[in-house]
């Protein structure tokens, strides 16, 4: 027995095995009837560590069904050893209860199942463990393990919060806000945020973050974003400024600062947050906010996949496959490595990633067939990226035969997810005519749910059809002024599309294109230079002017090669 094992901490333990020996034997022998404890004994015991309470345990019990870690038998066997413990006449004799863990054989196998976590979560709440109406709603509100049913998880979070839980408040705020299992209330689920955050509630804090800036209440506030993270961080959440560095970083909402990114990220690092140590490492690398070091970073990556830390390997395979844009050479068979491992600890982004190198050959021996399988297999799970890659590869003709209508589903699967870049590229296919027959009116049924995504592309799309005619009938005023609206918001290839319409109508309106064009050439689309030369060089529509023309293609020659068009009129 070790030796520091006091008096009372011995009596918690003979209590727990007494009771498993008991209750899972159906035994009726008292605890003078058993053995003295062995030191392997006190070691195992100590290890499950001992939980405090029924409730607790059946938590851990529904935990263990949900993630598909413990088999039907042994679930029974601990269900049973629970249900007897609280049906004691004599509850001042329990004292400890053994953990769920406990009853887990080593060899078993298991497969998630959620309704009898669902019921192992009611029966939890059944003794007073509140939690469980947590547990419930995200089981309900993830759907993945049970089908999804969000008023369902509103209704267990709303009771969580009358109860006086913080995390379902904040669990309902956001639902509402999003309108999801419940009418839409932005100022109500807003109110029940700030609430919790303004208590000084770190996780509350972070909640409120998210919302100022991922658009979810419409306008987006990165002050009081960055304000709200800086608190939550200084109250002991790490990841406060994890989100910090991305925001500087990425530019959300405001302006890019890689130096200040960097320093947020340190602070991360400091606090032992693990995704604050990857991304500071991936900026030495690729010297943003700092000189490059790439030593540096790669020692702090690989310290961090020798833990076999599975984002560390993704972010290893990355690296080398070149799609953290650095300026290490690529190494795809490096790569394929560090992805495999990612994948064999369960990341299906490292998956996606094996299954489009295998397609195309990258660091391994080409397997199309495989490739599209693991790809597949992603993709089924409801990943957008994957069926994006599937769609790529399928209409790639480096990687194998063309196969239109399979890129077509992909795509098709895509948008069904709301995603609207698919849309986007349905839109693109069934305009162009070059893989299927043009279908104009598809096309822009396909453009418009992009749009309805919020994709600006697809509103210029949707505009420029509009006002050509194409897909649907006429209407110019229409067609403008959805693509007037892109282009007032500081969208460069919105104000050129703006001048080539404008341009091209049946009663052009040279001076308004002539102003749309100059604004597009403001913002970065060197190419409206050479319109305005065009249109000065002709004298269709404005007065022939030759020097004029002259000093706008010395500028765009000055400016480099035109771009291409992506967004632009077509």
């Amino acid at each position: 027995m070790s030796p520091g094992l006091n008096a009372q901490r011995l009596s918690l333990i003979r209590a727990a095995l007494t009771y498993f020996a008991l209750m899972a034997a159906h035994a009726t022998a008292s605890a003078a009837e058993l053995p003295p404890l062995s030191p392997q004994d006190v070691e195992m015991v100590e290890r499950l560590q001992l939980s405090g309470s029924i409730g607790t345990a059946l938590l851990q019990l529904g935990d263990l069904y949900r993630d598909g870690e413990i088999t039907a038998a042994d679930g029974q066997r601990a269900l049973g050893y629970y249900m007897r413990m609280a049906g004691s006449a004599d509850p001042s004799a329990i004292t400890a209860v053994l953990p769920a863990n406990g009853f887990i054989r080593e060899n078993g196998r298991a497969e998630a199942n959620g309704q009898a976590a669902a019921e192992i979560y009611t029966e939890a709440l059944s003794v007073g463990q509140a939690d469980a109406l947590l547990r419930l709603g995200d089981l309900y509100s993830d759907g993945d393990v049970v089908p999804q049913n969000l008023p369902a998880a509103f209704d267990y979070y709303w009771q969580a919060a009358s109860s006086g839980s913080d995390t379902g408040k904040l669990r309902i705020g956001e639902m509402l806000i999003t309108g999801s299992g419940a009418d839409r209330d932005v100022v109500t689920g807003l109110a029940l945020v700030q609430e919790v955050a303004h208590a000084g509630n770190p996780n509350g804090l972070i909640v409120l973050g998210d919302l100022l800036v991922d658009g979810r209440l419409g306008a987006t506030d990165a002050a009081a974003a960055i304000a709200n993270y800086e608190q939550a961080g200084d109250l002991g959440r790490s990841d406060a400024w994890v989100r910090l560095g991305d925001l500087f970083r990425n530019g959300n909402g405001i302006a890019k600062d890689p130096a200040r990114a960097l320093g947020y990220y340190r602070r991360a690092m400091d606090a032992g947050n693990l995704a604050g140590t990857l991304r500071f490492g991936e900026l030495l690398i690729r010297g943003e906010g700092i000189s490059t070091d790439i030593p540096r970073g790669l020692q702090l990556i690989n310290a961090a996949a020798q833990d076999n830390n599975v984002d560390a390997f993704t972010l290893l395979g990355d690296i080398y496959s070149g799609q953290a844009g650095t300026a290490l050479p690529v190494d795809f068979a490096l790569a394929f490595q560090h992805y495999q491992r990612a994948m064999d600890a369960g990341s299906d982004s490292a998956k996606l990633r094996l299954g489009e190198m295998m397609a195309r050959g990258q660091g391994v021996a080409q397997d199309r067939a495989r490739g599209l399988h693991l790809l597949g297999e992603v993709a089924a799970a409801g990943n957008v990226r994957a069926y994006l890659t599937l769609a790529d590869i399928q209409l790639d003709a480096a990687a194998g035969p063309i196969d239109v209508p399979a890129a077509i589903a992909a795509l098709e699967h895509a948008g069904d997810l709301g995603d609207p870049v698919a849309l986007l590229r349905l839109g693109d296919l069934m305009s162009n005519g070059q893989l299927v027959a043009a279908e104009p009116a598809k096309a822009l049924e396909f453009y418009r749910g992009a749009m309805a995504a919020g994709s600006q592309t697809a509103q210029l799309r949707v505009g420029e059809m509009l006002a050509r005619g194409e897909g649907a009938p006429k209407d110019f005023a229409g067609g403008t002024a959805l693509v007037r609206q892109i282009a007032m918001g500081g969208n460069a290839s919105g104000y050129l599309l703006l001048g080539d319409l404008l341009a091209g109508a049946v009663e052009p309106d040279g001076a308004t294109a002539v102003a749309a064009y100059e604004q597009a050439a403001t913002l970065g689309r060197k190419d409206a230079l050479l319109r305005l030369g065009d249109l000065y060089r002709d004298g269709k529509i404005v007065a022939r002017d030759g020097q004029r023309a002259v000093a706008y293609y010395l500028e765009a020659a000055a400016a480099g090669p035109t771009p291409s068009l992506p967004e632009a009129g077509r």
